[in-house]
């Protein structure tokens, strides 16, 4: 659907909705008003230094994940990681300000090979209340940008043992070369 027939076929002004338990018969409504196109017309995009960072990921090193911003009504971002095999959401940042353009993703949030989906939400909200007893109601309008990534292979550190052998030979290397001289 388009802004234009949304727009036409919703228009400005207040609307009241009904709702009833078809077992118990209670019912509740709530009331939004509705003034202003609550969404944002920015389209969530990752920085291109992210985009491109993503693929092949050192999973070992923390990374700063960079994108726009938006102007909102009333509004939030959010960014979620999922690791694809199993459905699992391993790094989530909720209910960000609209005008935060970066997260860090901490070493060793994800696993090197793996394949990630992330989702990057501009959530835009009206928010109403029940004319009733005033609980408070929310009207989400979000924008998504969602994709894919596969890490990269995982860069062994250098061990203890390694390092304490690297550091005998350069003194038995240095001493005897002062013997030799």
């Amino acid at each position: 659907m388009t802004q234009f027939a949304l727009n036409a076929q919703f228009p400005f002004g207040t609307y009241t909705i009904n709702a009833t338990n078809s077992v118990t018969m209670a019912s509740e409504s709530a009331s939004i008003s509705y003034t202003q196109d609550p969404y944002t017309a920015a389209v969530p995009a990752l920085a291109a230094a992210t985009f491109s960072g993503l693929n092949g990921l050192n999973p070992s090193n923390p990374f700063t994940v960079g994108y726009n911003s938006f102007t909102p009504n009333a509004a939030f971002a959010f960014f979620s990681i999922t690791d694809v095999g199993t459905g699992t959401t391993v790094f989530n940042a909720s209910f960000l300000s609209p005008t935060t353009t970066s997260i860090l993703l901490g070493a060793n949030t994800l696993a090197p090979d793996t394949q990630y989906s992330f989702e990057l939400d501009f959530s835009d909200r009206i928010q109403g209340s029940d004319p009733l007893n005033g609980v408070p109601t929310n009207q989400l309008f979000d924008v998504r940008t969602d994709g894919t990534f596969m890490t990269g292979a995982a860069v062994p550190e250098p061990s203890g043992t390694a390092l304490a052998c690297l550091a005998l030979m350069v003194v038995f290397g240095l001493a005897r070369k002062k013997r030799i001289t």
